[in-house]
């Protein structure tokens, strides 16, 4: 997919860009829509059209550890789902009906002032959607078992949150000149302090 000694461009998610919970960089983005249109994307990557044909929490990643924390905030109002994309002001949310768009209630934007605050990719939140509305409305976030972040550009201090909810993290590195071990430790210890549990996948071993 490269010319012949074209120069390798670094990939990886920088301030501002939509990260999307288990999207290849090399599949179709699953927001490409009319940017009018309230409506769930027509064009679905392939993950997240097998979770249509059979639809249900479990599969996204929901378990007891999640069960008891919602149990413990029975004032929220609406049903359960995940945030798959976060894109501007929309977010793309799965349950066990399928995929369809949301937005943060006014009260929510009014009362998470702080960007940790807001849901990003792989938080269980509140949502309410009445019947026939493409659009649903998120009141709160559940509690993250465990979230990846990085210090935000510039002189912020906050911290921007990457992705949520996360178990396993695969860090992939090539071996050849792009090799840097001081990134590699970097990303060990963003995924550690997370809560989750990293995984090392070097590849191009051929070249060394």
């Amino acid at each position: 997919w490269r010319p012949a000694g074209a120069r390798r461009r670094k990939v990886g998610p920088q301030p501002g860009t939509t990260v999307k919970f288990g999207v290849s960089r090399h599949e179709k983005p699953c927001d490409q829509r009319d940017p009018k249109s309230d409506a769930a994307p027509a064009t679905l990557p392939c993950w997240l059209r097998l979770h249509m044909d059979d639809p249900n929490l479990e599969g996204l990643g929901w378990d007891s550890w999640f069960e008891a924390r919602a149990r413990d905030r029975r004032d929220q109002a609406g049903r359960i789902a995940r945030v798959a994309a976060v894109d501007r002001d929309q977010l793309l949310l799965l349950d066990e009906r399928g995929a369809f768009r949301g937005k943060l209630s006014g009260k929510f934007l009014h009362e998470a002032v702080a960007a940790s605050q807001r849901p990003c990719v792989g938080d269980w939140v509140w949502v309410e959607k009445a019947p026939g509305d493409p659009l649903g409305i998120v009141h709160g976030v559940l509690e993250r078992k465990t979230e990846l972040g990085r210090k935000a550009a510039g002189e912020s201090v906050e911290f921007q949150r990457i992705a949520a909810n996360v178990d396993v993290v695969l860090i992939v590195q090539a071996c050849h000149y792009d090799f840097n071990l001081k990134r590699l430790e970097r990303y060990l210890v963003m995924v550690r302090e997370g809560g989750a549990t990293p995984c090392v996948l070097l590849t191009k071993t051929d070249l060394v």
